[in-house]
């Protein structure tokens, strides 16, 4: 496997903000998996990019890291074929192998041990339960090395730790940064905001607003890998500027940030993004309107602030005429406004 194809499945798993369900309570956000996602064409740019590792396990010389190499290689393939089984039991034993060795990966991710190897133990080190891994790969976003500070941000996005330190992630959320770095640092700004939200943390409004500025010029970037994880920020940040952007990036040339985009459109609950996610029921294959309608419920949902009936999710279905006029509906009762039907 060469450098660049390392972690493949691993950032468009993240990338597309993993599907967790539909309720509208939920903070992880509706979007389907990139990987097998129906209707998802390629994505402009390809690869990752990332620093990857050594070409062949055979020029490993310790044991554990030749294991770690092996199990990262079998994961990153079960994560590209979808076998969720698979990659969540070989998930668990790079855990162990990392944390097994915790000293050795963290000598090797210091450079130590070779620079192939510094960005194999700065990969796994996403995969450890050891807190102090959180720091070590903190300290890797000083690096000017674009391939190894791509590897520490994905790591840190893997391990969505609420106690990871923004400011230094949010230097490299600027259109000034290399790319890689760039791509990868709206992605850990969304896992840490949303991870912290999950244990119960505050919502922080300067670290909010803070974050909107870094990653709002980013949402017309011509890499779409980034404008993908610029929607999941979006999503994580929730205020009403950021539907302003989300009804940009919804209607995006790429069908991977229009789906993050509708989540992202969800979870902030403005009613002006409604209708536009009701537009991609027109545009996704039909085994896919499931997941749109999954979406539009939650959104629904939390428009009107109480949840829908049985009944009127099977009247709703599929249907996107249904949906528009429930949406015009539910305007007339609140006295909002109801946009006029685009094409």
């Amino acid at each position: 496997m060469t450098r660049t194809a390392l972690m493949l499945a691993t950032l468009l798993a993240l990338a597309a903000c993993q599907q967790s369900g539909t309720t509208g309570g939920q903070t992880g956000g509706t979007s389907p998996q990139a990987t097998g996602t129906p209707g998802a064409e390629p994505m402009a740019g390809g690869g990752t990019g990332t620093g990857g590792a050594p070409g062949t396990a055979d020029a490993i010389g310790s044991d554990r890291l030749r294991r770690a190499w092996n199990l990262l290689s079998q994961w990153d393939a079960a994560q590209s074929a979808g076998q969720q089984e698979i990659t969540a039991r070989l998930r668990g034993d790079l855990q162990q192998t990392v944390d097994g060795g915790f000293a050795e990966f963290v000598e090797a991710a210091a450079g130590r041990k070779g620079v192939e190897l510094q960005y194999l133990a700065t990969s796994v080190l996403g995969f450890s339960q050891n807190p102090e891994a959180t720091r070590v790969l903190e300290a890797q976003l000083d690096s000017k090395d674009p391939n190894l500070l791509a590897n520490a941000l994905v790591a840190l996005a893997l391990r969505r730790d609420p106690a990871t330190r923004l400011p230094p992630v949010m230097i490299l959320a600027d259109t000034r940064a290399p790319d890689l770095p760039r791509r990868y640092a709206p992605l850990v700004i969304a896992t840490v905001i949303d991870a912290r939200e999950r244990t119960g943390q505050p919502r922080d409004p300067r670290l909010l607003s803070e974050a909107f500025r870094r990653v709002a010029p980013l949402a017309s970037d011509e890499d779409a890998y980034t404008r993908l994880h610029v929607a999941k920020a979006m999503g994580a940040i929730r205020s009403p500027a950021t539907t302003d952007y989300l009804l940009g990036l919804v209607r995006d040339r790429q069908m991977r940030v229009r789906w993050a985009s509708a989540a992202a459109l969800e979870r902030g609950a403005d009613p002006r993004g409604f209708p536009e996610v009701v537009r991609l029921m027109h545009e996704v294959p039909e085994g896919s309107k499931h997941i749109i309608r999954d979406i539009l419920v939650s959104y629904a949902e939390r428009i009107q602030k109480k949840p829908l009936t049985d009944q009127e999710i099977t009247e709703l279905g599929t249907s996107a005429a249904q949906w528009s006029r429930w949406y015009a509906s539910h305007q007339r009762a609140t006295g909002g406004t109801v946009p006029p039907a685009r094409g």
